[in-house]
């Protein structure tokens, strides 16, 4: 009777137990090389510019009026390549895989001004004081109204990610499989916004205010990362799959803000404003990917090939912590965004083992 139950207890456990699914090539160097297309957008909380306002002489005001303006960025190329290699103990691989991506947004807001009246629709900006002094007329000056007729803005964005994991593919049944994985992500992500304004000068005519507004926003950290990778076949050589991962990340933070303007054309530029400020702060960063997936074998079973296509989602909590002056400086309105980064698109790779 002791026998019988400890055979059954054996039974149950190979029941239990989960199969590798980990990929064998024959004659194989156990390498893996995956490739990656990403086609992303990114949407940045934060990034406004400015809002209309109806500015009227008789009535000495001014009033907002309208949607507030953003920068928002353009679809943008990047890739990410991926070398593992096969462990031989219990089946497990181990992968570095790194991530890039460049963004660049300009962007030009006009109103309609009549100059002849001093009348119409500005813009008031939302980062710091919009019209300098030496270099507007009167008006401005008695009535300390910060408008611009114009806005220039240019948004940049950097991103590197380095990932180094060691994950296990299992096999749930015979067609569903899941890839737990674990490991460490660094990221190195600079946000750069840049904003040129322009106005009237006394006598009517449109110019180029040499007056530039410049916060920034950098992050280097490092921390954990986990997530599960799932596969279910539908046919023999097609399927779909899902990938979930979590990380939490600390490091640095290196931010500016710098406000320079030119009292005229003799004179060099001069910073009106330059605050710095370094500082150390945790972030946290959410993954979700859904496709299509393909695999063939090749050359006789000596290497193996998966193609997957699919949209992917990432975002990058309060990282966006560009510090900035709202209205007039005079009345020390000083801000700091704490703004979510969300990346979102295609994503096509080809795996290669071999």
């Amino acid at each position: 009777m002791f026998f019988s139950l400890f055979a059954n207890e054996n039974n149950q456990i190979e029941k239990i137990y989960n199969k590798p699914a980990q990929i064998d090539t024959k004659n194989a160097s156990k390498l893996i090389l995956k490739g990656d297309f990403i086609y992303w957008r990114a949407q940045q909380i934060g990034l406004f510019t400015s809002v209309f306002a109806n500015k009227q002489v008789d009535l000495n005001k001014i009033a907002p009026a309208g949607n507030i303006n953003k920068i928002e960025p353009n679809w943008e190329p990047g890739f990410k390549i991926q070398l593992g290699y096969k462990l031989d103990h219990d089946s497990w691989d181990t992968n570095l895989n790194w991530t890039w991506l460049k963004i660049k947004k300009s962007q030009n807001i006009t109103g309609e001004a009549d100059r002849d009246n001093d009348n119409g629709i500005f813009l008031l900006p939302l980062w710091g004081s919009g019209i300098r002094g030496p270099i507007t007329n009167q008006y401005f000056l008695d009535r300390t109204l910060n408008l611009a007729s114009s806005i220039d803005s240019i948004l940049k964005i950097d991103l590197n990610i380095l990932d180094w994991e060691l994950e296990k593919d299992l096999f749930l049944s015979k067609n569903f499989s899941i890839k737990p994985f674990y490991g460490v992500r660094g990221l190195k992500i600079d946000q750069r916004l840049k904003m040129d304004l322009v106005s009237f000068n006394s006598s009517g005519a449109l110019i180029r205010v040499p007056h530039a507004i410049k916060p920034r926003s950098d992050f280097l950290g490092i921390g954990p990362r986990g997530g599960i990778d799932a596969t279910y076949d539908i046919f023999k050589n097609f399927g779909i799959y899902a990938i979930g991962s979590v990380s939490f990340l600390y490091g640095r933070f290196n931010c500016k803000y710098e406000d320079v303007y030119e009292q005229n054309s003799r004179l060099p530029f001069e910073d009106l404003i330059n605050i710095r400020d370094k500082f150390y702060n945790s972030i946290s960063a959410v993954q979700l990917a859904s496709g299509f997936n393909f695999d063939f074998t090749l050359v006789n079973k000596k290497a193996h090939l998966i193609i997957q296509a699919g949209w992917e989602f990432n975002t990058l909590f309060s990282v966006n912590k560009m510090q900035h002056y709202q209205y007039r400086y005079e009345d020390e309105n000083f801000y700091r965004e704490n703004g979510d980064l969300t990346l979102q698109g295609l994503t096509v790779n080809a795996r290669f083992d071999f």
